[in-house]
């Protein structure tokens, strides 16, 4: 073998050698891409996840509520996050008699929609981290604060209602900030610690003797409590 052919195998091997580098670092380079390119596709999908779940919690609040704005809330947690206080004034609601079985209709679909949305958002979380959401626990208590006999006064019927609203309210401000913030544990509260601070027009109490007053009242006279 001649010093030419001796060159040429050894430079043959350096560019064999050079190109399986470069074959390798390619292939490296389209790995490491398409795991960023994932974790991308992955964080846009849960946050599109979570923005729809969001929003069919909104719903619900807004199907539970029918006060038309005519009832404005205030709601707080004290005993560091181990009570709710439902704070509503009452705006000039005229307290028209609900339909009942339509109105439990529309709330248990919106139920369901918001259950089909927190059941998506379990494909992009781990279970424990799901769990801190406190979901099953937040839907169960919202449940429970609707449950009324229906022999129960009008009275009975919008203080539960109220209570429902407030809850409902106030979890979604608490449900964006769970996402938000990393998924912290979220407040742990039952709903007998969920309270009820209701001002009414002339001061008085919310009973049935007020809704009969509110319903009896004319349209402009009622509504002259509303702001502007």
């Amino acid at each position: 073998m001649n010093r030419f052919e001796r060159y040429s195998i050894v430079a043959g091997i350096a560019l064999s050698a050079v190109s399986a580098v470069a074959s390798a670092y390619a292939a490296w380079q389209t790995k490491t891409q398409a795991a960023f390119a994932q974790q991308a596709l992955t964080a846009s999908d849960l946050n599109r996840t979570f923005e729809a779940f969001y929003g069919k919690w909104s719903d619900l609040c807004q199907t539970i509520d029918v006060t038309d704005g005519y009832i404005g809330f205030d709601l707080r947690s004290i005993q560091n996050h181990q009570m709710i206080v439902v704070d509503a004034t009452d705006l000039g609601y005229s307290f028209e008699a609900l339909d009942r079985p339509s109105y439990r209709r529309k709330v248990i679909h919106a139920m369901d929609e918001a259950v089909a949305a927190h059941d998506r958002l379990t494909l992009w979380l781990p279970s424990t981290t799901i769990d801190s959401m406190r979901f099953n626990e937040v839907l169960g208590n919202l449940i429970v604060l609707s449950r009324v006999d229906v022999s129960e006064s009008d009275a009975r019927r919008y203080n539960a209602m109220l209570k429902q609203i407030g809850y409902c309210r106030i979890w979604k401000t608490w449900f964006m900030g769970w996402f938000k913030e990393g998924y912290p544990p979220a407040p742990d509260i039952d709903y007998k610690n969920v309270r009820l601070v209701f001002r009414a027009r002339d001061g008085g109490l919310l009973n049935d003797e007020y809704i009969r007053e509110s319903r009896s009242l004319p349209w402009n006279e009622i509504h002259k409590f509303a702001p502007p």
